[in-house]
């Protein structure tokens, strides 16, 4: 919001110090982002008179216009092609030197001069648009002013502007007199009278206008009144300049002034053409199906029964509280007018605003919540300035209709409880001071039954501040006025609450954490997925098993579910990167998934918060990432070489070690990963098969199938892993939330050994590492090598068999191995390896 501080100044008095005014609103919670100052880059630009006018000896259209400028001197005559140029006006000059906004290309360019059709020209007679008040070029700017010759303009229609950042709560706030209120209450000026009511009244209204509320829930008060005769016209210039300060365009007084009193207090109006509303009679009703109305910016609108509309008896004239109707808005023909100040819903009207893409100011005042009682002001208001630069004669009497008014609100504020609040207790008179200064009734009051005779304050609340609801925001109020900064700065009293464990939000930072250092970037998607999405990656059965959880009112089809996996995030982000140029990705998310609640329990494990037995939804934490794309050298360039399924699994490894676990993997056949390029994702269960078997699945990792990538625009051959990690909080509930333990350094070598081991074609590489690392002498078992023999390749050789370099590292904790120590080792992990996987020692010869 752009609020001009000529325009504050004359309904508040303002300090000197306009930078102390922002800072000391922007610290009561009106938020000041910027002090703007129309006029500053004027230079050179003052008030000038207009002598005389004579026609230009060489031009029709143009003409010599000689212009007083001060100093006791007259320039010579400067050519100028307006129109409304006249002699005796006061208008703006630019003299030689002097920067202006070109109007074609809103580029600034400095004045110089200028040889125009034979005659030099030293100067130039300004439009608004040259002096970047508004868009009109047509005529020059004719100003209504006593100042003499040669003053700056900057001094006649300079201006400051403040530019405020509002939060939704502070309604009130959003206008002119809203804001005054909040100046007087921080300094103590007092408000200047305001006002509202026009001068004189023409025949009744009565008989001649009627309104009806079909739904009160949706509209709360509606009024009209009735302006005669009015005469559509340029609006005064002060109310011009203020409105372009402000941010909007003038258009004819009959707009401009429904415009500026929306601005002044908040409260939009709408005019309609009386002569053009059936039977002048308007109902509020929500639309029909079927029903269309064409809105003023020339669109037609297909209605439906969930919006409020403004309607006659012929059909809707108007969006009630967005935008008004084609067929009963203002031209210059209009003579007579009905003005609509109503109360709609917030939820009505931001909905509305949200089917159409309509964010008017108007919908945005009304989508905060306005009060009923200001709509019956700002009617009166837009009457008398109607009455007095529209010519129009008011109709006497209010059509108001206001099916359930209600009662101010009181709320009983307790003494002991503003030190509890704030940390300090101000005295009586100044709490009961600031209220009052912001406009609530202040009574005192002995206890009532329950506070034990304590003593009060019956605080009465104003019709414009429906925010404030409850004790505590009195307080709030009171801190306002009297500064946060005198908040004393104490420590806290009492011991500090014991942090709860919270085993999920633990698990799933240490997983961001080893995420980052296994070399992945982490990116943050949205939770907000379409059905494709999750058909893209999980099949039909699973979706069945497992719906995704439907958002009410979406904001499009592409976001109208909760996600179930986090795949569709990870590979829509892959895609998205190399379609900005990128070689390779590799890319991680831990977040949440959100899945349906059963009543036999939940399979969320974390914090107790997620949903489950109940039938409330789970919000499940989990994790998922992508390799895909070009590999780097040690030197971060892109080389020949493509990521693949093993660079994905290191990663995943890496993650899972930095956890203290030791996965398996195991191959399987899933959707959306491509066969036989697929391992699930297996960790010790904590308890054994006591615990319902040796290990727990929790996860994949694989090839993301060609058309599950596709469908996210990913072109690579991507890799893919996901961690479910309230599985593995179930699987191992208490080791993965403690922070790994500190171990001393090896004091002893090592020794390493490699193996050549000939292994049936379906045995785990993994299979056989953990065979060996199951010894205790052995601190690693590492697979090096991998690859297929043909037979005849080796003694042993048989079709379906393949070699398995795998190399052993040996250590004690309290000596140096020898020989036979490691001959001991070697033959234990011979005998095992032959004896639960079939592997032999591959013949070399």
């Amino acid at each position: 919001m752009r609020v001009p501080l000529s325009w504050l100044g004359e309904l508040v008095p303002l300090p000197a110090d306009r930078e102390a005014l922002a800072q000391r609103l922007t610290s009561a919670g009106v938020e000041v982002t910027a002090v703007e100052r129309v006029g500053g880059d004027w230079e050179g630009v003052v008030v000038g008179r207009v002598l005389e006018v004579v026609p230009h000896p060489d031009a029709d259209r143009l003409r010599l216009v000689t212009v007083a400028v001060g100093g006791g001197e007259t320039p010579p005559p400067v050519v100028c092609g307006a129109p409304n140029v006249a002699a005796g006006q006061s208008i703006a000059f630019a003299g030689e030197g002097a920067v202006l906004t070109d109007p074609a290309t809103g580029q600034p360019r400095k004045l110089k001069k200028s040889r125009i059709r034979g005659v030099v020209s030293r100067g130039m007679v300004c439009s608004e648009a040259e002096l970047g008040l508004s868009g009109e070029h047509a005529g020059i700017l004719v100003l209504d002013t006593d100042a003499e010759p040669g003053t700056p303009l900057r001094e006649v229609l300079g201006d400051e502007v403040f530019v405020l950042d509002l939060t939704p709560n502070r309604a009130d706030a959003l206008s002119l007199v809203g804001l005054a209120r909040e100046v007087s209450a921080l300094t103590g000026a007092p408000l200047a009278p305001w006002p509202t009511e026009p001068d004189a009244a023409g025949p009744g209204i009565a008989g001649r206008a009627s309104a009806e509320i079909a739904d009160s829930r949706l509209c709360r008060r509606f009024t009209l009144a009735l302006i005669e005769e009015v005469e559509p016209g340029p609006s005064p210039e002060w109310m011009q300049a203020r409105l372009t300060a402000a941010g909007l365009r003038p258009i004819n007084n009959l707009v401009d002034i429904t415009n500026y009193v929306m601005l002044e207090c908040g409260q939009p109006v709408h005019a309609f053409d009386y002569d053009r509303v059936a039977e002048h009679r308007i109902l509020v009703r929500p639309a029909e199906a079927g029903e269309t109305l064409v809105t003023l910016d020339g669109k037609q609108r297909e209605l439906d029964p969930e919006r409020l509309v403004i309607a006659d008896p012929s059909g809707p004239i108007a969006l009630a509280g967005v935008m008004g109707g084609r067929d009963t808005e203002i031209t210059e023909g209009t003579r007579n007018l009905l003005l609509e100040a109503a109360t709609f819903d917030p939820v009505s009207v931001r909905r509305t605003a949200r089917r159409y893409d309509l964010f008017t100011d108007a919908a945005r005042r009304f989508a905060w919540g306005l009060p009923p009682e200001s709509a019956p002001i700002a009617s009166a208001r837009v009457c008398r300035l109607l009455e007095r630069h529209a010519g129009g004669r008011v109709a006497a009497g209010r059509v108001d209709v206001w099916p359930a008014p209600e009662a101010r609100r009181a709320i009983r504020l307790r003494r002991s409880r503003i030190p509890q609040v704030l940390g300090m207790a101000p005295t009586d008179d100044a709490v009961e001071g600031a209220l009052t200064r912001l406009g609530f009734a202040v009574e005192k009051e002995e206890g009532a039954d329950g506070d034990a005779g304590e003593a009060g304050l019956s605080v009465t609340v104003p019709w414009w501040r429906r925010d404030v609801r409850l004790p505590d925001d009195l307080v709030e109020e009171v801190a306002r006025v009297t500064g946060y900064d005198d908040l004393p700065a104490a420590p806290l009293a009492g011991a500090i609450p014991r942090h709860p464990p919270l085993p999920a939000r633990a698990l799933r930072e240490r997983v961001r954490d080893l995420g980052a250092a296994a070399g992945l970037s982490e990116v943050m998607t949205y939770s907000l997925v379409s059905d494709a999405d999750l058909a893209a990656v999980l099949s039909e059965e699973a979706r069945r098993a497992a719906p995704a959880l439907r958002v009410a009112n979406p904001l499009g089809e592409a976001r109208d579910s909760l996600r179930t996996s986090l795949r569709p995030g990870v590979l829509r982000a892959a895609a998205l990167n190399f379609d900005r140029g990128a070689a390779g990705v590799a890319l991680f998310e831990v977040s949440r998934v959100y899945r349906p609640g059963a009543d036999g329990g939940s399979d969320s494990g974390a914090d107790g918060g997620d949903g489950g037995g109940d039938g409330r939804p789970v919000e499940a934490e989990a994790a998922a990432a992508v390799v895909a794309g070009a590999r780097r050298d040690r030197f971060g360039n892109p080389v020949a070489d493509r990521l693949d399924f093993f660079d994905a699994k290191a990663t995943l490894e890496r993650v899972l070690a930095g956890l203290g676990l030791s996965p398996e993997f195991r191959a399987v056949e899933e959707f959306g990963f491509v066969a036989g390029r697929t391992a699930e994702v297996r960790i010790p269960r904590a308890g054994g098969p006591a615990a319902g078997g040796r290990s727990a699945r929790v996860g994949t990792v694989g090839q993301a199938a060609p058309a599950s990538a596709a469908a996210f625009g990913l072109e690579e051959e991507a890799f893919v892993w996901e961690l479910d990690l309230a599985a593995m909080l179930r699987a191992e509930p208490d080791g993965l939330t403690r922070p790994p333990a500190a171990s001393p350094l090896p004091r002893f070598p090592a020794a390493a050994e490699d193996f050549a081991f000939l292994v049936p074609e379906d045995t785990p590489a993994g299979a056989l590492a953990r065979e060996a690392e199951s010894h205790p002498l052995v601190v690693e078992a590492r697979v090096f090598d991998d690859y297929r023999l043909t037979e005849g390749q080796g003694a042993e050789a048989a079709p379906g068999s393949r070699s398995l370099g795998l190399r052993v590292l040996y250590r004690a904790p309290n000596r140096t191995l020898n020989e036979n120590d490691i001959a001991k080792v070697r033959r234990t992990i011979l005998k095992r390896v032959k004896s639960n996987l079939g592997a032999v020692v591959r013949d070399r010869a």
